[in-house]
């Protein structure tokens, strides 16, 4: 039997590891090898073990050519934190371990493991794990040589791809929280584990859990969550409350406003400033007919998202009525990412389609006196996910502004149809609608990309003010307030 030698790092103290028994077993076409080896300790620290027998388990599926990893210890033995390096001359894998600290129970296990072959460097966590490729790694280097952290910013790195990225070492550092990796050209970077989960695939988004989808029995069942103006416009745990409600439900509701444009105003601005779009920044509408949109008349208007026809929709619209004197004109809210959720669990294909086919929107208007007129055109999806993930990121849901259907084919066209009309039926279903009657005094910011808003018809004098607010800024300061 041939012998290997090994060596191995236990808190930068040299061990000298010794291959002394193998053993192959057939598990359902995999090979599993089992190694036994003997740590010889080299140092004079009389506070570590000086003899250790650790045994680690690898399963190698040769057709693959991957590597499944669990270690454990024998007896009651503890060795300290420590790094094994192994190498498979067949497979050319390095399997690099953390363990228990020398003060820890023997049964405790590691809550992660990395391994790494030529390509990729393996990272496992409890609940996943991540195949991280090397050049991924090189081009996400954050020392100061590839990284500015004053500006944030990148330092650019050429020919990545012409880079011999085969590292030359690595280990597991800061009591093991993070990766160094020392590659043949010298330099270091080093990832902490943390960051490594966070920001690779598949990305991070939304934690699912800050977000709850609805319909209106849970919204009932829960009650409508609502800020006072006071909380929102004064404190900062208000305005995180606000944007709170805007995170998990899609909208959220001001109370207790005084009755004006300037404070509707003031209570945008104390989340971002205001979107300049073509009905201007703060807007107060009646049905007058006075602009070309059906929400300056008294019709029904269903759910329906705003601003489809633009590259990048408003982020949050703001809602206040100044004044009501008849009766109706309840605005309605529809949760379109719960019926996105519906319709991908009904029908996977029609929800497929809606995501990759591309469809226009425009808005046109003539030219008049208060303004040049216009005439914008988007191609978009309906539906917008996260390339990896899957979450949803937006919804463009407005069957007033498409535009004449020009971009598929007639077999696309008789599927999409037939998925969007699936779509519609769900939105328009009585209960996923939740209706709110707005009074004076109450301001609603829906979140544009996610809930869905329309309006029932009315009569009398209905007179609204409000604004868009752009998606970038929102979202930024949700995020700085650890709700994203």
């Amino acid at each position: 039997m041939t012998k290997w030698i090994r060596s191995a790092q236990i808190l930068n103290k040299s061990y000298t590891c010794q291959h002394i028994q193998s053993k192959f077993l057939t598990l359902g076409g995999s090979v599993s090898q089992h190694f036994y080896y003997t740590l010889s300790y080299k140092s004079a620290d009389p506070h570590l073990l000086t003899r250790s027998r650790l045994h680690t388990y690898l399963t190698v599926r040769f057709k693959w050519w991957s590597i499944n990893s669990g270690t454990f210890f024998r007896g009651s033995d503890t060795i300290g934190p420590y790094i094994s390096l192994w190498s498979s001359t067949s497979a050319g894998h390095n399997l690099i371990k953390a363990c228990p600290s020398r003060h820890s129970h023997t049964q405790q296990q590691s809550q992660f493991s990395v391994v790494c072959n030529d390509e990729c460097v393996q990272v496992s966590f409890a609940d996943r794990t991540l195949k991280i490729p090397l050049i991924w790694l090189r081009d996400h280097c954050r020392s100061e040589k590839f990284y500015n952290h004053n500006t944030h910013q990148k330092i650019p790195q050429s020919g990545l791809s012409e880079l011999d990225l085969s590292p030359a070492e690595i280990c597991l550092v800061d009591n093991n929280s993070a990766v160094s990796i020392t590659w043949k050209d010298g330099h270091v970077s080093k990832f902490n584990l943390d960051w490594l989960a966070n920001n690779f695939y598949p990305g991070k988004l939304v934690s699912q859990s800050k977000r709850q989808y609805w319909n209106n029995e849970i919204v009932l069942e829960e009650g409508l969550q609502t800020v006072s103006y006071n909380d929102h416009m004064t404190y900062d745990d208000g305005l995180k409350k606000s944007l709170t409600n805007l995170v998990k439900f899609g909208f959220c509701i001001i109370e207790e406003t005084p009755v004006s444009q300037s404070a509707t105003q003031a209570v945008a601005e104390r989340i971002s400033y205001v979107l300049q779009t073509v009905f201007g920044q703060m807007w107060t509408f009646t049905s007058d007919a006075s602009r070309s949109d059906t929400a300056y008349t008294t019709q029904y208007l269903g759910a329906h998202t705003d601003n489809t026809y633009l590259s990048s929709p408003a982020g949050v619209q703001v809602f206040h009525c100044l004044k009501h004197n008849g009766s109706g004109g309840e605005t309605l809210l529809v949760d379109g990412f719960k019926a996105l959720d519906i319709l991908r669990s009904v029908d996977q294909a029609a929800f497929k389609v809606l995501a990759s086919v591309v469809i226009p929107h425009e808005y046109k208007e003539q030219a008049s006196g208060n303004h040049p007129g216009y005439h914008l055109y988007n191609l978009s999806p309906v539906v917008t996910l996260h390339p990896i993930s899957g979450e949803y990121i937006s919804l463009r849901f407005n069957p007033y502004d498409r535009a004449p259907l020009n971009t598929l084919s007639l077999h696309d066209m008789t599927t999409f149809y037939s998925a969007y009309d699936k779509l519609s039926k769900i939105i328009s279903n009585k209960e996923n609608e939740l209706r709110i009657k707005l009074n004076p005094g109450t301001i609603l910011l829906i979140d544009n990309w996610r809930v869905l808003h329309g309006r029932s018809s009315f009569d009398g004098t209905r007179v609204v003010c409000g604004c868009y607010l752009p998606r970038d800024e929102w979202i930024s300061k949700a995020r700085l307030m650890g709700l994203l």
